[in-house]
């Protein structure tokens, strides 16, 4: 995601300055009480450095394109995940390359991880519906206990799959102003005038959110979801009232 809000950076990484931003922890800490619940202190810890890893890699992969386009950029981590401000503004094919590569990086690290496990443990896929089976992230909690007691290596390999390959394929989600809505505003900017551009994406926008909202909620019955995705429809239901 893109933001225009700052800080004074708290680290660096790769000479990227970092600023954490307090509602980052209240995430962090939100999305670890579960595991505090089942796993106590040692679960809390491990979850939110998998939810910290894992929005690092994130935010790095627009820091890396944005470095191949010529700028210097800066990391916030906020309570709804973080953010990239680079130094400059891309046009047309730069700027979908520094949106789509956080998701990118996330996916290449989620394959990474997966695969790489079967691989360094030399664990036996069995026949070829059960190595499918394996495949499915989903699947994998039908195929391991997730007790840190039971090995805090595999419950954070566990969680790391699972929080990158959803937050790459959510910001691939073509809402604005998730990487997916800016991907899909910036193609549209190459064929339209950018009023009408913004007017198509911010439609797409709440369509997709709304849709999402709803289907998650009942789906899951998560009220987060059903906030966030709501949260996101009502921006983008705003953004096309001012070119409607």
């Amino acid at each position: 995601m893109w933001n225009e809000q700052g800080g004074q950076p708290h680290f660096r990484l790769f000479g990227t300055p970092v600023t954490v931003h307090g509602s980052f922890l209240f995430l962090a800490l939100y999305l670890g009480y579960g595991a505090f619940q089942t796993d106590g202190v040692s679960g809390l810890l491990l979850m939110v450095l998998a939810v910290t890893l894992s929005i690092l890699v994130h935010e790095f992969g627009h820091v890396f394109a944005a470095h191949t386009n010529g700028f210097r950029s800066r990391v916030i981590l906020l309570g709804f995940g973080g953010v990239t401000i680079p130094e400059g503004k891309a046009h047309g094919w730069r700027s979908i390359w520094m949106s789509a590569a956080g998701p990118m990086f996330g996916l290449i690290f989620w394959m990474f991880i997966w695969f790489g496990y079967f691989w360094i443990s030399d664990h036996d896929l069995g026949s070829p519906f059960d190595a499918s089976r394996w495949l499915q992230p989903w699947s994998v909690y039908d195929r391991v206990n997730l007790s840190v007691g039971a090995g805090p290596y595999l419950w954070l390999w566990v969680q790391l799959c699972w929080i990158n390959l959803f937050l790459s394929l959510l910001n691939l989600a073509p809402v604005f102003p998730l990487d997916g809505g800016h991907i899909l505003d910036e193609a549209l900017r190459m064929k339209l005038r950018a009023r009408e551009a913004q007017r198509i994406s911010a439609l797409v926008g709440v369509v997709v959110a709304s849709l999402a909202a709803v289907w998650l909620f009942t789906a899951f019955g998560g009220v987060l979801s059903l906030l966030i995705f709501g949260m996101l429809a009502w921006q983008n239901w705003e953004r096309w009232q001012e070119v409607r």
